[in-house]
């Protein structure tokens, strides 16, 4: 056929028969990817979605595979259904708590049907191997107990059996006697017999050698008849029937075959047959006719067989005589007759064969009758011999019996005197075995009722230790608590009987191999420990998360015995943001690098590959041959660095599917059938701190989570400290942790040999010697182990006195370091190892050691002279009284050592730390050391530091509910308290929970609030269903954005908020708010703006006046410096913490006090709480750590080794290179000495090179921008990890990187970091600019005095931009990333412009210079000398190439231009170089310059003259509320940066985060709160879009996105809740979810389709709440009056419909119009007449920055501390061509007060809206540097 034809019939026949499951798991995060990229996984397969098991599924599961159960207690096989519904609910509880973990930890844990059938799988293992292994344990106490009192009972009737066997034994030793003596006698007459039956049977062997020679001489003769009979014989034999059929059938046969067969009949005997025949002569005769005869003959049936056995002898003479004449006929010859017919050639042979045998046997005839004679004869003989024999054999038999009843007897004699002595011996053995047992019946009858206890809850405990060992193992000890909190309970609700609390370690432990896993060096914590157990219990393969690379150390000595191999696993790196790296799973035989090594005894592995810098340890083909190696031999394998996701290649071997069909048992790995040992064994090692392993990994591994605790690094730093001081007592205590493990596996190897002993005794234990040898054995062992104890009792002592004494330094070195590990939380690049900290450790112990040693001589020195001195004076006299030597001096006590150390490391590992850290970090880690330390010590209550370590938005949370249940009680006599009209909403929220969390603010909010009567109840929702926005009502007063906020909250009030007040009293208020916060419902709660001012109008309080307290409390809040005033009278005592006991009185710091000042303070003024933060780190820590000095090149070069790389981690403005080069030119001699390469796409292998040339020249690499090269940061991983082995001691390998985690964990960790970021502060920015300036530059300059005074100004514009920064939005929309390249240019390019200029056009330059100077100041003219220098320089030049290139350049916001151009209006202009000039009208001391004669040293000294107010918002042109706001930012930042990081203690913050129930309750309450979506159908019959009213078409375009944001709100909260309880996957999305619930965030899922907003999840919440009665309102009773613009989903939408409205109604291009922005006297919607006729009446706004003057209407000056102040309603209206006037100010309007946005589809910004004129009595430059703006919403 065709070929075609052919591929045509396969491909349907393919098509028709080929089937294709395709599986693939959701929660796989490429699974998205997949879909996009392969649109016909969708479009050409049916899909099949598998969800969860239900639980009735599971169930069934569990017991069908539970069924087969054959082995362990019964109870789990009496009780298979309860124990399967238990595991399901275990499995469910463990699916809850791991979801709660992903949230909580950031790191999901995969609970798949697959970890229920590995649970499954272990129940069956435990209940076959360690249930059977207990039930084992107690038959063998048991029958040793029954073995001892058994032994007991024998001894007495052991005693009466041998006094009854001695008689016996007497008796029997008679009768042997005796029968031993007739044995005697009838062996004599035995000999006689023998005698004459020796003499017979000598005659008889004559006659027979005579007989047997006569017989030899006949068969001689007969031997030459043989061979012819032999060859006839076999002829005979040779013949066939057919030969014989052939001659029979013959009718005349040949001659020779007729003589032939007469022959034969002849010999036979067969007589011829008479035939009577005509003879020729024609007569009848008579005739023998043998051929008839013959063929009757050859027609018998056995003629062959007959003739074979045919009688020789006994042929007679006659028929011999009848035979001759054929023997004599020449015609019977074999040959001749042959011819005619085979058959008869044999019978032939056969004939004359026979004849001669004949003849012979005639010859020997007499030698046979002698025969005969001489055989009869020794028959006689032979008879007679006979009858001697048989007379000896009576004789013999008659003595053998004699001797077997001799035998009998002396066996029984034996056998009484073996009884005997097995009686006296078993007598002694049960003495033995009682005195060797009886010690041990008490432990084990103890044993054996423990081990039954066991046994009556073994089926709960199966269950609960398989579920610990499935499923706990990657969770932390906080997780594995709750986890089996549920497995408890599971246990208890199917009524399994179970040891309860569970303890995995008691359930599964072994004492002995534990010790043995201690002395093999896995640390001391039981996590640890109960790591290890789970690994060796565990039938999956281990997965261990060793981020400080501590456990393959310990598998090496785990596995010392054995043979170890090791490898490196390979993969890519993982794809972060914006990076160009793809997740990639462990390469199998695809391209890469892995080292691998065998080891035996495991030692350590070898590297592979090359040793070159660029090179890796091997590849993917030696991964895979070192894995088939390991199979083959059954190795244990240990695979370092693996990574999330195992290779798909993999996992027939981890889930262990075997093939046996080729006899041994194989597995596919990587397309290759390799054969598995039964012994072989795999570690899988990561660094990776936080992995997130996919499914598809967790469910084929045990994922063991080996990060350092608390207790085991306190242990590890114990034993290092212990070491490095006494290094004896060290060297001591390992030796007494080895012999006490050793002692305890002898000690229980004892026991076991001797209950196995008695378990496997077949008969009674006193007749096993082996028994008693082994308990021989165990008494010597138990001696020599209590001899040893004793001998070692005071090393032990002394051991633990020296541990006792330096616990305190390991107990403070593991707080730092997890106060250090913390960090990590915060930033990824702020990691550090446990080996760093090792180091720093070791370091802080030596240098403690030199500073004693140094001390002790110096003292020693002072000691000698003083004695050398008083010798001299006292050598000339006589004097008895002469001063004795000064007594020894004592050493440090350890006391001293230890404050010494720990005083030390604290230090040493703050300057270590924050070296690396960005300034804004700095305080968080001082902070947290400070917390760390003082909650260690005791001196600081965790729950105060819990509750000022809060995040934000709970603190707002709970001071919500605590001010409602304060100024709501339900009892209408109670005594409400309200907020009085001077403290902001925020602060008195904050109050109100001090006073309900901390009992000693329980006074705080009767002294804060004003007391009233308790108004009326406010039910539940209140607010009808299309109740708007604040300011909507008639009536209503609005306060400014207090009121914003309280409408906020109105409208999501809850019942729980109203919670009664118990009684009159404080203390009952204070339980009432308790209570009110203990059930308030935190999803509906809304916050507004912090530190927003009292309105105008004020509140008017029942009491009237303020009260005496209110007043105090006022004057302490208004206060400019509040932490630095007194309290109000009383509150110093009231906050004073009582001492606890044992504390010193005169103690120097009270640390309580002052973080009780803070908590109030961050109540009432949190913008002064960074200052007495500082306070408290001072107290704490020390004055070093307030204000440490900026990191250099220097300290981070001498932190260093050759091998360690130097991290130089970016910031916006920083860049180091400049730097670095100069610091290399001044170790290396030149710029040689540091090479470098730009990391970008390509880059990568000409990094490689430049580090392997730097290596082997012993220069400096560096590599810059490495966050541009994620995909080479895996082999630059490689590379560091091979530097020690490398590094020459010039090398250093310089990395610089902005923060990203694309940099590997193993370089930050191994590296030394830098952070480097441009100064902070006016000052410190002008400083370090002036640092680098040097003399030269002005020299020689054409108008030098100008250009200092020029570059003055410049330095000051370079400074205010980056110190502008630090004040957020206000200060810049975007955060620019000015470097001091910029001004290094900016200020060549002055120099060169100035220098450049033309002289000619001077004048014009003093013209323009001069008007300018008249238009903007309004004076008349320059100053004459100024003008002069003024046209000396190009100021439009420099002017555009400063601000619109090297600076504007960086610039993209429109209104961050016009800032730029207004400052650098006021720092360059001609008015500068007036010598009595003062930069922006001296708002600063900063801009008081200094003499325009001074040199670069007169510059730096003015410069570091400035005083601290060159450090105010005033100084860059900001309002003093500017400081205010970035003072609560900054200490916001660091409150929720500290909840983020754990806060200190060990995480305290994070246990006490929002727990799993609440978190389900709170995603409950919201989702039940959201409304139904609007109905667009509706919404387009009651508002149709038309031409006349664009309006419509905003609407109906506001309510399709808010339905969208709801549906995916709604589906995400119900998701989110399934996973939460474990009903779900947490796939990543559903896990970001609800970590933003938790963190009380908005999640990115649901800000990515919502409108813009900054605020938290509360405010938001209730924000969207009343956006939808905004709108609901609307569609249901028109539009409003006024409009809500904040509450537009799309406001660029609704203000293009106005300009639409006004264009389409007047007939104008819309591109003409432009809005104009009425600022309206009213204030209230109800006083708004109605709709304008053109645009629409907008309210919600919020001023920025400034305020409104109501009286003047005009924008003025803010009020001290508040930062937003709320506008009138505007009436925006579209204009035609709108003039702006002059007497106003252009503020932008923005959405949110990030103010930056991103350019969308439509071409609108996402934030700015657009440019509201508003009238000003001050020029708009003014507001301009006050970053001045209209906001939609506040946070």
């Amino acid at each position: 056929a065709d070929a075609s034809v052919v591929w045509a019939w396969w491909a349907s026949r393919v098509r028709d028969r080929l089937h294709l499951v395709i599986c693939l798991s959701p929660a796989d995060p490429e699974f998205r990817s997949r879909m996009r990229n392969f649109p016909a996984l969708v479009d050409c397969c049916t899909i099949d979605h598998h969800a969860d098991w239900p639980d009735e599924a599971l169930a069934e599961v569990g017991r069908a595979r539970l069924a087969p159960l054959t082995s362990g207690s019964s109870q789990v096989q009496t009780r298979l259904r309860e124990v399967a519904a238990a595991a399901v609910q275990c499995h469910r509880g463990y699916a809850k708590v791991c979801a709660q973990f992903a949230v909580r930890r950031g790191r999901p844990v995969a609970v798949t049907p697959g970890s229920f059938l590995n649970l499954i799988a272990l129940v069956g293992k435990l209940t076959n191997v360690d249930a059977a292994a207990v039930v084992e344990r107690k038959r063998r106490f048991q029958q040793g107990l029954v073995t001892l009192d058994a032994t007991a009972q024998q001894v007495t009737s052991m005693r009466e059996e041998l006094d009854a066997l001695q008689p016996q034994l007497l008796t029997k030793t008679r009768e042997v006697d005796a029968t031993a003596a007739e044995i005697s006698a009838e062996q004599r007459t035995a000999d006689q017999y023998r005698a004459t039956v020796q003499e017979e049977e000598d005659i008889c062997t004559l006659a027979a050698a005579d007989a047997r020679e006569l017989k030899e001489s006949c068969e001689k003769d007969l031997a030459r008849a043989m061979p012819a009979l032999n060859a006839a014989t076999a002829a005979l034999k040779a013949l066939k029937k057919e030969d014989i059929v052939e001659v029979k059938s013959m009718k005349a046969p040949p001659e020779g075959v007729k003589i032939t067969m007469e022959a034969v009949c002849i010999l036979r005997g067969v007589k011829p047959v008479k035939k009577t025949t005509r003879a020729p002569t024609g007569q009848t005769v008579t005739i023998e006719d043998f051929w008839a005869a013959a063929r009757k003959l050859l027609g018998e049936r056995d003629l062959i067989s007959s003739l074979l056995t045919f009688k020789k002898d006994e042929v007679s003479d006659a028929t011999l005589a009848k035979l001759k004449p054929y023997i004599e006929n020449a015609a019977f010859e074999p040959d001749q007759i042959g011819r005619a017919s085979k058959a008869a050639q044999g019978l032939c042979k056969w004939v004359r064969a026979v004849n001669e045998y004949c003849y012979v046997a005639q010859e020997i005839a007499p030698k046979r009758a002698a025969l005969k004679e001489a055989q009869a004869k020794h028959d006689t003989a032979t008879a007679e011999l006979a009858s001697k024999k048989a007379q000896l054999a009576a004789v013999d038999a008659k003595l053998a019996q004699l001797r077997a009843s001799l035998e009998l007897v002396s066996e029984e004699k034996a056998a009484l005197a073996a009884s005997v002595a097995d009686c006296e011996r078993r007598l002694l053995r049960a003495k033995q075995v009682v005195s060797g047992l009886g010690q041990e019946r008490v432990r084990w009858e103890e044993a054996k009722a423990a081990l039954g206890e066991r046994i009556a809850c073994i089926a709960g405990d199966t269950v609960l230790s398989a579920a610990a060992v499935a499923y706990s193992g990657a969770l932390d000890a906080p997780a594995r608590l709750a986890g089996r909190a549920a497995c408890e309970q599971a246990v208890r609700d199917f009524q399994l009987p179970a040891t309860l609390p569970f303890d995995l370690r008691a359930s599964l432990g072994d004492p002995v191999l534990e010790h043995k896993w201690l002395s093999q060096g896995l640390p001391s914590d039981a996590l640890s420990n109960e790591n290890a157990l789970i690994l060796h219990k565990a039938i999956r393969f281990p997965l261990l998360l060793d981020p400080h690379g501590l456990l393959s150390a310990w598998v090496r000595r785990l596995e010392e015995h054995s043979t170890l191999m090791a490898v490196r696993m390979v993969h890519k790196a993982p794809e972060l943001p914006g990076g160009s790296s793809a997740a990639g799973g462990a390469s199998i035989g695809g391209p890469g690098t892995a080292g691998a090594g065998a080891v035996k005894g495991g030692g350590s592995g070898g590297d592979g590959g090359s040793a070159g810098a660029g090179g890796g340890g091997g590849s993917g083909t030696e991964f895979m041959r070192t894995l088939e190696n390991a199979m083959l031999v059954g190795a244990a394998l240990l695979c370092e660095h693996a990574p999330e996701a195992l290779d798909e290649g993999l996992h027939a071997l981890l889930d262990r599917d075997l093939d046996a069909s080729s006899g041994a048992p194989c597995v596919r790995v990587g397309g290759r059938q390799l054969e598995l040992h039964p012994d072989f064994r795999v570690y899988f090692t990561t660094a990776i701190s936080a992995p997130r392993i996919p499914a598809e990994t967790a469910t084929r591994v045990v994922v063991l989570n080996f990060e350092a605790t608390l207790e085991g690094l306190e242990e590890q730093l114990l034993s290092n400290v212990v070491a490095a001081e006494r290094p004896a007592l060290a060297a001591a205590r390992v030796r007494l942790v080895a012999e006490a493990a050793e002692h305890r596996r002898k000690l229980t190897d004892a026991e076991e040999r001797i209950l196995g002993l008695i378990g496997s005794s077949t008969g009674s234990v006193l007749d096993d010697d082996r028994l008693v040898a082994a308990l021989d054995g165990a008494r010597a062992t138990a001696a020599e182990v209590q001899a040893k104890e004793r001998a070692d009792a005071d090393t032990a002592a002394d051991v633990a006195e020296a541990r006792a004494a330096f616990r305190s330094v390991a107990a403070r070195g593991a707080t730092l370091f997890f106060a250090v590990g913390e960090l990590s939380r915060v930033d990824w690049t702020y990691q550090w190892s446990l080996a760093w900290f090792s180091r720093v450790f070791a370091l802080c112990i030596r240098e403690a050691q030199d500073e004693a040693k140094a001390r002790a001589f110096q003292e020693d020195v002072a000691a000698l002279r003083s004695a050398h001195d008083r010798q001299i004076i006292y050598a000339g006299t006589a004097s008895v009284d002469k001063p004795k030597d000064p007594p020894p001096r004592d050493p440090d006590t350890p006391q001293q050592r230890v404050a010494a150390i720990r005083e030390r490391l604290v230090r040493q590992t703050f300057d270590e730390v924050s070296r690396g850290l960005r300034a804004k970090d700095k305080l968080l880690f001082a902070t947290t050391l400070a917390a760390h330390v003082r909650l260690a010590d005791g001196s600081l209550d965790q729950g105060e530091w819990r509750v000022f370590t809060r995040p934000e938005e709970e603190a707002h949370e709970v001071g919500a509910a605590a001010a409602r249940a304060a100024a709501q009680p339900e009892d209408m006599d109670a005594i409400a308290y309200v907020r009085p009209p001077w403290l902001p909403l925020r602060a008195w929220e904050s109050s109100c929970a001090l006073a309900v969390e901390l009992p000693c603010f329980a006074e705080l909010v009767p002294a804060l609030g004003t007391r009233t009567r308790a108004p009326p109840r406010v039910a539940q929702d209140a607010s009808p269903e299309g109740a708007g926005p604040p300011g909507e009502a008639e009536g209503a007063a609005r306060a400014p954005a207090e009121e914003e906020e309280a409408g906020a909250r109105a409208s999501a009030e809850t019942t729980a908020a109203g919670a009664a007040l118990a009684s009159h009293g404080r203390s009952s208020l204070r339980a009432s708010l308790r209570q009110a916060i203990a059930v308030v419902d935190i999803a509906t709660l809304g916050a507004g703006p912090g530190g927003a001012g009292a309105d105008e109008a004020g509140e008017e309080a029942l009491e009237g006046d303020l009260s005496l307290s209110q007043r105090q409390w006022k004057a302490f809040f208004d206060s400019p410096a509040p932490q630095r005033e007194p309290l109000p009278p009383g509150w110093a005592e009231l906050l004073r913490p009582a001492p606890a006991e044992g504390d010193d009185a005169d103690g120097a710091a009270e640390p309580s006090s002052t973080l009780r000042r803070l908590l109030l303070l961050r109540a009432l003024r949190p913008d002064a709480c960074l200052a007495l933060l500082a306070d408290l780190i001072r107290e704490s820590l020390g004055p070093h750590f307030v204000n440490p000095a900026p990191p250099t090149l220097a300290e981070a070069y001498a932190a260093s080794e050759p091998f360690t790389p130097l991290v130089l981690l970016l910031t916006p403005g920083a860049d180091p290179s400049a730097q670095l080069l100069e610091w290399a030119r001044q170790h290396g001699g030149g710029g040689k000495h540091l090479q470098a390469v730009s990391l970008g796409q390509g880059a990568g292998p000409r990094a490689a090179a430049l580090i392997e040339s730097a290596l082997s020249q012993g220069t400096w690499a560096l590599l810059q921008n490495c966050h541009l090269a994620a995909s080479f940061m895996p082999q630059l991983e490689r590379i560091v990890e091979r530097l020690p082995g490398l590094a020459g001691p010039g090398f250093r390998l310089w990395l610089t990187s902005a923060p990203t985690q694309a940099l590997p964990a193993a370089v930050l960790r191994a590296g030394v970091k830098l952070a480097t970021e441009p100064p902070r502060g006016l000052r410190a920015n002008l400083r370090a600019l002036w640092e680098r300036a040097e003399e030269l530059e002005f020299e020689g300059a054409r108008e030098e005095t100008s250009l200092r005074r020029l570059r003055y100004g410049l330095s000051l514009f370079h400074a205010t931009l980056l110190e502008r920064r630090r004040f957020g939005p206000i200060g810049w929309n975007v955060p620019y990333a000015f470097s001091a390249a910029d001004f290094d240019m900016s200020a060549r390019q002055m120099r060169q412009l100035i220098d450049n200029y033309d002289p000619t056009d001077g004048a014009r330059a003093q013209r323009a210079a001069a008007a300018r100077s008249h238009g903007k100041y309004g004076t008349n003219s320059v100053a004459p000398p100024t003008a002069e220098a003024a046209g000396r320089v190009p100021w439009d030049a420099l002017v555009h190439v400063i601000g619109e290139v090297n600076y504007g350049g960086r610039v993209t916001d429109d209104r961050d231009r016009r800032l730029l151009r207004t400052l650098l209006d006021d720092l360059l202009c001609p008015e500068a170089l007036d010598w009595e000039f003062c930069f922006c009208g001296g708002a600063s001391a900063a801009h008081m310059p200094p003499a325009p004669t001074a040199t670069v040293e007169d510059v730096r000294a003015h410069v570091a003259r400035l005083p601290a107010d060159a450090e105010a918002a005033e100084a860059v042109g900001l309002h003093a509320n500017a400081q205010l706001a970035s003072a609560r930012h900054e200490l916001a930042a660091l409150v929720d940066n500290m909840a983020a990081s754990g806060g200190a203690h060990g995480g305290l913050v994070a246990q006490a985060a929002v727990g799993s129930d609440d978190l389900l309750a709170l995603a409950e309450t919201i989702d039940s709160r959201l409304p139904a979506p609007f109905n667009l159908e509706t919404v387009m019959e009651a508002h149709p879009p038309t031409y006349e009213e664009s309006m419509h078409t905003v609407l109906g375009h506001e309510a399709a996105r808010f339905n969208a944001l709801l549906h995916v709100v709604r589906e995400t909260l119900r998701a989110t809740r399934k996973a939460l309880l474990g009903l779900a996957s947490m796939v990543p999305e559903l896990e970001e979810v609800a970590s933003a619930l938790q963190a009380r965030r908005v999640p990115s899922a649901w800000a990515r389709v919502a409108y813009p907003s900054r605020k938290a999840l509360g405010a938001w919440t209730a924000d969207l709440q009343r956006r939808l009665n905004f709108f609901s309102s609307w569609i249901k009773d028109g539009a409003p009056k006024a409009m809500w613009l904040p509450g537009f989903f799309s406001a660029q939408g609704f203000l293009t419909g106005l300009l639409q409205n006004f264009a389409r109604k007047d007939s104008i291009a819309i591109d003409r119009l432009s809005l104009h922005v009425h600022v309206l006297t009213v204030h209230a919607i109800s006083e708004v007449p109605g709709r304008p006729e053109d645009g629409a009446y907008v309210h919600g706004m919020f001023l920025e920055g400034a305020r409104w003057d109501r009286r003047s209407r005009h924008i003025g000056e803010a009020r001290p501390k508040e930062l937003h102040c709320t506008m009138p309603i505007l009436w925006l209206c579209p204009s035609l061509d709108l003039q702006p006037d002059k007497d106003v100010y252009e503020a932008p309007v923005y959405r949110t007060t990030e103010r930056h946005g991103q350019l969308t589809t439509t071409g609108h910004s996402s934030n700015f809206l657009f440019m509201a004129p508003l009238p000003s009595d001050m020029p708009p430059e003014h507001w301009i540097k006050r970053g001045v703006a209209l906001v939609c919403e506040t946070d």
